[in-house]
């Protein structure tokens, strides 16, 4: 417990005899309310990936331009991918074109994720039972990473 500001902090200790003296011991407590609340927060982040039935997915392009947006890969995803598209994901480059029933389409809402952010179209992929009509979005996460939600529009 902090004594000034009056909650419970939660520390971890090590402690260690001192190779000097026999009789003497050091004893180092360490804060470890930033950890638990990162680890917290992670924790949060990952249930709601579960709950929800939209594909969230983290896409690495080399660069903006259409040869590498066609060889896009895809890192992340949600674990309802394979619920979406009728099959896991995987890393391969180009992968998540070949879902696309206009994959020239899918392209061009990559790449302009970085000018116009986020960008958005209404896209129809393969499925294996139907083809499904999603909502793409695609906003720019970090250097060369885009950050993809579809939300599925098949009624």
């Amino acid at each position: 417990m902090s004594a000034r500001a009056r909650h419970e902090v939660w520390f971890e200790y090590r402690l260690s005899q001192d190779p000097a003296s026999n009789k003497r011991f050091l004893l180092v407590f360490r804060d470890l309310s930033d950890r638990r609340e990162r680890a917290r927060l992670e924790k949060e982040r990952r249930l709601a990936l579960e709950r929800i039935s939209d594909v969230v997915m983290e896409v690495q392009v080399d660069e903006f331009t259409p040869e590498a947006a066609r060889a896009c890969r895809i890192t992340k995803t949600s674990p309802s991918f394979a619920d979406i598209f009728g099959k896991p994901h995987n890393g391969d480059a180009g992968f998540l074109l070949s879902l696309c029933s206009s994959p020239g389409a899918l392209t061009d809402l990559l790449l302009s994720a970085p000018t116009a952010p986020p960008a958005r179209g209404e896209l129809c992929f393969n499925h294996p039972v139907e083809e499904k009509t999603l909502r793409v979005t695609a906003a720019v996460l970090g250097a060369n990473v885009l950050l993809v939600v579809c939300s599925d529009l098949t009624e």
